[in-house]
Parts: structure tokens; C-alpha cells; sequence
């Protein structure tokens, strides 16, 4: 059980890491792939990517001698604004793309929709990372 459950898990994880590298050398094809198999579960690393950046941003933004209660309020408070908002643009998205008629999914549109946050979220870790490693004057 555990073994099929880590394999299971080792092929998310490959298949996300190689969703990630076609989204730079061959975005056309990586992303009508992702549609067209749109894994839910790779939205996963995603999210798990987003809580890494978050609890980086707040220590950075706080400092490490802030008391851990007001670190991990804010960080909570960042990541649940930021699931939800996901949630609801993606829902916004799919509602008005089938008024207009669209014969999309909802798994398909929360799919790309994640995978588009790539760009913002490697710009967000660099910005953070440069301001720890040169701060400004």
C-alpha cells in the first residue's frame, strides 16, 4: 500500500516537474496536453509551491524576531485569500466561458489557470531572494 501510494505519488510528481519544463521549451504542446489531460492533482505542487513562497514572504516582510503567532496568522491569512481568490477567478472564468459557449471544463480551465501562475510565482521567489541577497540601501 505505501509502496504503490509512493510510486503513485513519484509519477505526480514527474509528470508535474515535466509539465513545468515543457511550459518554457515547448509551451503550445505542454499546454494543450494540459488541458486536454487536466490532473487535478498537480494543482497539489502548486499550492504547496504557493505556501513556500507565502511563509517566505512574511518572515522577510516580518522578520524572524516577530512572535510565531503573528507570523502564522499572517501566513494563514495570505494563503487563504490567495486559495480563494483562485477558486473564484477560476470559477468566474469557466461561468463566463460557458455563457459565451464554451464547451470547456472546469478541471481544464483550473488546470491551465494554475500552470499560468508559473511566471508570477518564479518572479515573486526571485524578487524575495535578490532582497535577502541585496537589500536595499
Amino acid at each position: 500500500m505505501l509502496i504503490s501510494l509512493t510510486i503513485s505519488a513519484a509519477r505526480l510528481l514527474a509528470k508535474f516537474c515535466l509539465n513545468l519544463y515543457g511550459t518554457f521549451n515547448k509551451p503550445y504542446e505542454t499546454w494543450r496536453r494540459l488541458v486536454r489531460e487536466s490532473d487535478l492533482l498537480q494543482i497539489g505542487f502548486f499550492v504547496l509551491i504557493l505556501w513556500v513562497y507565502l511563509s517566505l514572504a512574511v518572515v522577510v516582510k516580518n522578520g524572524l524576531g516577530t512572535g510565531a503567532l503573528f507570523l502564522t496568522f499572517n501566513l494563514n491569512r495570505l494563503f487563504n485569500i490567495s486559495v480563494i481568490t483562485f477558486l473564484v477567478v477560476t470559477l468566474l472564468f469557466w461561468l463566463v466561458g460557458t455563457w459565451c459557449g464554451g464547451k470547456g471544463k472546469l478541471k481544464e480551465v483550473a488546470s491551465s489557470w494554475a500552470f499560468s501562475y508559473l511566471s508570477t510565482l518564479f518572479w515573486f521567489f526571485s524578487t524575495t531572494l535578490l532582497y535577502i541577497l541585496l537589500p536595499p540601501p
